[in-house]
């Protein structure tokens, strides 16, 4: 009776055992049930407590619990051994288990400093006490994300990417959606970062999304529709969103320095015009950013005579419109800079006096201001909104020089 007893013990404690991946490279046994039945996912941020031994000695090498700390990594990420990332993916909050990890599955046949020799087998207690499933995508938390699919290579877009996606959105709490690519776009849409195709939080996670990737977006209003929300799609005011997105495929811009002459020249034309439509749409922040990507192009570069003569005169352009959009934005210090910049170019640049003269008047540089206007008006004598602005600005002079004698008698007095 003693050795069929044994027997079934032995038959017992095997049944304990779950293979995780039936190759017999990790092994587990629940010591503790968990709650619930939610697993962690991919991408998540898992926070577990953990004691490592080496299984032939039973020597603990490492363990969470005697350092008084949890520790967390993002599961799926290859952050950890690839015992870990598959072993604690079965898990559920609360739950204790005893994994037993080849060495595969472990450090291999290199080991790990002083306390894990060369195809060690390992044994870790793991208790899983919670997990993040979203990802921040932005550093205020407002967009998370929740990988579905991890996708491909290593390459992420960036600024002027082309990507071709999938998205389909819904308002947070409803199962109604507001929209899907794949109705108008079966094939993929066409969506260049920074360009303001798509809400903020889109944008933001594609520069995360590797190709083919999978997620599933949270998106605060602030990244998305704001207070106004999007009567036209019936997302109501301060909506906070839901999207399934996916990444097919993306093609990045080429970088200015592998650009010749005259492509940097075609491709600053380019978005000066793309700038050029977005200030007349009222889209000023996109305006903004077209004008400084022209900059960009443009800044260096080898030109011939001819291509230098049209980057000038884009630049002037650029620099003037620029001006034009931080008056808008009422920074009149950035307004005024890049006024200076493009008179640099063209000393003569009627537009780019005027738009100085109006920043700084707006910062109480009278005098300056004036002086501006007056070669405004001597280069363009007609000019009605010159003649206008000089006006106002000589009331404005007046009326502080006047506060300032006031104030000076008044010290005066008072001495």
């Amino acid at each position: 009776m003693s050795e069929e007893k044994a027997a079934m013990d032995v038959e017992q404690e095997e049944a304990e055992w779950e293979d995780v991946e039936d190759n017999g490279k990790l092994k587990k046994k629940i010591i503790k049930e968990g709650t619930g039945w939610e697993r962690p996912r991919k991408g998540a941020e898992v926070h577990v407590h953990y004691t490592g031994r080496l299984h032939d000695t039973g020597d603990v090498f490492d363990s969470s619990v005697d350092h008084g700390e949890e520790f967390s990594f993002k599961l799926g990420k290859g952050q950890v051994i690839k015992g870990w990332d598959e072993g604690v993916k079965t898990m559920k909050k609360g739950e204790k288990a005893l994994f037993v990890i080849d060495s595969e599955y472990g450090y291999g046949e290199h080991g790990h400093g002083d306390k894990i020799p060369k195809n060690a087998t390992l044994e870790f207690e793991i208790e899983l006490l919670s997990w993040i499933s979203e990802e921040p995508v932005t550093d205020d938390k407002k967009v998370l994300m929740r990988t579905i699919e991890d996708g491909e290579g290593w390459d992420r877009p960036k600024d002027e990417s082309t990507c071709i996606v999938h998205y389909k959105g819904r308002v947070k709490g409803t199962d109604e959606v507001f929209e899907d690519t794949r109705i108008d776009h079966p094939d993929g849409m066409t969506v260049i970062v920074g360009n303001e195709h798509v809400i903020p939080g889109i944008e933001k996670a594609l520069e995360k999304l590797k190709k083919g990737a999978k997620v599933e977006l949270f998106v605060d209003p602030a990244y998305g529709y704001g207070e106004a929300g999007a009567p036209e799609k019936n997302v109501p005011p301060g909506a906070h969103l839901v999207y399934e997105l996916e990444l097919v495929s993306f093609e990045k811009a080429k970088e200015s320095y592998a650009m010749q002459g005259d492509e940097r020249v075609a491709t600053c034309e380019q978005c000066k015009l793309r700038g050029n439509t977005a200030f007349k749409d009222g889209r000023l922040t996109l305006a903004l950013t077209e004008y400084k990507r022209a900059t960009k192009y443009i800044d260096n570069g080898t030109y011939s005579e001819e291509e230098k003569e049209r980057k000038h005169a884009l630049e002037a352009q650029v620099r003037a419109n620029m001006a034009a959009v931080y008056l808008k934005l009422k920074n009149y210090s950035l307004a005024q800079q890049e006024a200076t910049k493009t008179l640099e170019i063209e000393h003569r640049n009627v537009k780019a006096l005027y738009r100085r003269a109006v920043a700084l008047g707006h910062q109480q540089y009278y005098e300056d201001a004036l002086r501006d206007l007056s070669q405004v008006l001597e280069l363009d004598p007609h000019n009605a909104e010159a003649k206008r602005l000089r006006e106002a600005i000589t009331k404005r002079k007046a009326a502080q020089d006047n506060k300032d004698r006031s104030m000076f008698a008044r010290m005066l007095k008072a001495c």
